[in-house]
């Protein structure tokens, strides 16, 4: 749909200019979705697998508060503790993992075009 398309819609429908600048605008950012699901498939299956074979159980091992120093070299980082990655950042690795689904695909392809996901 073209710029112009949306506009005559919504005009047609007599949405102001201020209106259809917030609903273009709240649709763009939306578009992320698709770049959600095109990590859930690759680097959130990914971390999932290795926490499936091996790294939930070697976590276990680790005293209550450990605090595992970050890896990552982002700035303003710090330890994650060991009760975090278990139970909160696993957690949301598995919820973002599940907008793999079909139906999930679903919804997100009108808005980004299935030429967007990989």
């Amino acid at each position: 749909m073209s710029k112009a398309e949306f506009t005559a819609a919504l005009t047609a429908e007599s949405w102001t200019v201020d209106e259809q600048n917030e609903l273009e605008a709240m649709l763009k950012e939306i578009v992320a979705l698709g770049r959600i699901h095109t990590s859930a498939k690759l680097e959130f299956a990914a971390a999932l697998s290795r926490w499936n074979t091996g790294m939930s159980t070697k976590v276990g091992t680790l005293g209550a508060a450990f605090e595992i120093p970050n890896p990552t070299d982002l700035a303003g980082t710090s330890p994650i503790v060991k009760e975090n990655l278990q139970n909160n950042l696993m957690a949301y690795a598995t919820t973002v993992q599940g907008l793999v689904t079909s139906g999930h695909l679903d919804s997100i392809l009108p808005l980004v075009g299935s030429v967007n996901i990989s």
